[in-house]
């Protein structure tokens, strides 16, 4: 889940969905509803995806897939510790944000108290975790960072981050949540390099 599919009625199922949360919310939206915006038949739904609830995971996947990949492309740069840290926070702040703009409700897609969302964020959080890990590990290796435990430093900066994520990041002024971003991001670099 949360990769992107090729396949157009998988793809038009999806995107229907997208709109019908967007205007009502995936709590008010049945697969009903879906196959009609979609143009299918209900049954055609369902040989795409089990439930509703799968749908939303998809959903609440690909959201966090474009957050991992902004801020890997980002990573890829292999520019020095604080610049790459700062742009990782911009970009997966920036990502958020512009899944929220596809879709006003993309609060409740990626909140979803559902099994599915909630293996969703899982995978989110271990995806995100590996990529602070490698680029301290490489900080590491390029003397920016002294000895150290990588993942616990990776499991830490989750939790400074936790602060810049959703809902309460949809709150925010996109401005003031990408300063917010790169503030916090100067402040936890440079008291890891001081280390």
């Amino acid at each position: 889940m949360g990769d992107v599919n090729d396949d157009p009625r998988r793809s038009g199922i999806l995107e229907a969905a997208r709109r019908l949360f967007a205007r009502t919310g995936p709590q008010k939206t049945t697969v009903a509803d879906i196959a009609r915006e979609a143009g299918v038949g209900v049954g055609t739904v369902y040989l795409e995806f089990e439930s509703k609830d799968a749908i939303v995971s998809e959903l609440c996947g690909t959201m966090h897939g474009a957050v991992i990949h902004a801020m890997r492309e980002v990573l890829a740069q292999g520019n020095a510790l604080e610049v790459t840290f700062v742009r990782v926070a911009e970009a997966r702040v920036r990502a958020f944000l512009v899944g929220k703009a596809r879709n006003d409700r993309a609060f409740e897609i990626v909140m979803c108290v559902t099994d599915g969302t909630r293996r969703e964020q899982a995978r989110f959080f271990e995806r995100e975790r590996a990529l602070y890990v490698e680029l301290f590990a490489r900080a590491q290796s390029h003397g920016e960072l002294g000895p150290g435990d990588a993942f616990r430093t990776a499991e830490l900066v989750q939790l400074a981050f936790a602060s810049l994520s959703p809902p309460g990041l949809f709150v925010l002024p996109e401005d003031d949540a990408v300063s917010r971003a790169r503030d916090l991001a100067l402040l936890l670099v440079r008291g890891l390099a001081g280390r």
